[in-house]
């Protein structure tokens, strides 16, 4: 019967992790002792965990790192509504690895081994306890839906007061409320391919009074060097006809 005690610290012992992240946690086995040390990790809360490494042999002066992982498809089962976290709790079982004990390939029989030395000597098999806290939801979750129902409600009295305003407004007008409810209704009459037809058209409409425009100046800018060319030819023949009618004059 095996009378050594393991000297092992375990690293964190408490841990936190939030379930609308992606984390996972990592703790560290050190086996502070001279001989080889087996292991075994278990949970209060094995349907919601995944653990890397959760068995081994560590050796004298040396360290093993278990990594946990959350089961976010199974986790929130047996959960009460309204519960913002859960606590569960690791359990590290340690046993020093005696002369005549054989380990099988990938410690198929760690868990076995563990368990006869504790029926045996329940004092040589030491525990060590991590406690862990998962978040349900993030932080001020409750808050921020708080905030948003309120938002959410006062844009809807906003919206509700300016459809009734608008609607004072449309029935005060008279008939241009009644041209605009009826080119309204008559839109959502329409067919996805009329309302294209109709975006066309007005394009062209406005493409051909742009063109007009356009015209039109070019015109009258033509008109106007046709009147300048004119002033200056009667300008030029008064000046030579004025002359000649001096001169006879003189004569």
């Amino acid at each position: 019967m095996d009378s050594a005690v393991p000297n092992v610290i375990v690293n964190p012992e408490k841990f936190e992790l939030a379930l609308h992240a992606n984390e996972d946690c990592t703790f560290e086995l050190t086996n502070v002792g001279y001989e080889a040390v087996i292991y075994r990790v278990r949970t209060t809360a094995p349907q919601r965990y995944y653990l890397k490494h959760s068995k081994g042999v560590v050796k004298g002066n040396s360290s093993a790192k278990v990594t946990i992982f959350l089961n976010r498809k199974h986790f929130a089962e047996g959960v009460q509504p309204g519960q913002r976290f859960t606590k569960d709790t690791f359990r590290v079982e340690c046993a020093v690895l005696g002369e005549q004990d054989v380990v099988e390939a990938h410690g198929a029989n760690l868990a076995n081994l563990i368990q006869k030395k504790k029926d045996a000597n329940a004092a040589a098999v030491v525990q060590k306890y991590i406690y862990c806290r998962v978040l349900l939801e993030a932080e001020g979750g409750q808050e921020n839906a708080a905030d948003s129902a309120g938002e959410a409600g006062r844009t809807s009295t906003t919206n509700t007061t300016n459809a009734a305003a608008a609607a004072g407004v449309a029935a005060e007008g008279g008939p241009a409320g009644d041209n605009a409810g009826a080119e309204g209704g008559s839109r959502k009459g329409m067919t996805a391919k009329q309302m294209e037809q109709n975006t066309l058209k007005e394009k062209r409409r406005r493409n051909d009074g742009g063109q007009s425009v356009v015209r039109g100046g070019h015109t009258g800018m033509i008109r106007m060097g046709i009147v300048a060319v004119l002033v200056l030819v009667f300008a030029w023949w008064m000046v030579r006809g004025g002359g000649e009618v001096l001169e006879e004059s003189a004569e």
